[in-house]
């Protein structure tokens, strides 16, 4: 039992130095005017996992609770070569496997998504999008989460669909 113990402890703990130093590509402290930065959160849950990981190991190494004096097995050998296997391959499909190496999909993940503007200007628009090199379609009434009103499509710099929709009819 005790080894298990501390075998479960120090893989927890390399997997927190792990998600530490991966959420440091981004950043971890406080943004002026924004909030946390992007690596913040899960950086921050990482340490306190590392934490009490590190607390667990300090116990059973002392031996202060009864679990940690008994010398039983925690899983006969069968169970270990098994809990090996399922685990090293469920490590494998998440921490080896990079997201930059997943398949395209074809079109994206989504249809659209849309921005409300509000006052809808279709002359001050399409000036402001085509001074910047936009192209953008024809503006029409178009249903929304608010009711009938007019909107336009465009397309972002990754090939998305965006809706600048204005305030509904009546």
């Amino acid at each position: 039992m005790r080894r298990a113990e501390m075998v479960t402890a120090g893989l927890m703990a390399a997997l927190s130095i792990y998600l530490m130093w991966k959420s440091a590509e981004l950043p971890i402290g406080w943004i002026p005017d924004e909030g946390p930065g992007g690596g913040a959160f899960s950086f921050w849950l990482a340490a306190i996992m590392l934490g009490c990981c590190g607390w667990i190991m300090i116990n059973w190494a002392r031996r202060t609770s009864p679990p940690s004096r008994s010398s039983e097995p925690y899983m006969p050998a069968a169970a270990c070569k098994m809990f090996l296997l399922v685990g090293g391959a469920g490590t494998a499909l998440i921490a080896l496997v990079p997201a930059e190496g997943a398949p395209e999909v074809a079109g994206g993940n989504m249809d659209h998504f849309c921005l409300r503007i509000e006052p809808f200007d279709e002359t001050e628009l399409r000036a402001h999008l085509a001074s910047h090199g936009v192209e953008v379609g024809e503006v029409a009434r178009r249903y929304g989460a608010e009711g009938d009103g007019p909107s336009l499509y465009l397309q972002d710099p990754d090939g998305n669909t965006v809706e600048l929709k204005g305030p509904p009819d009546g």
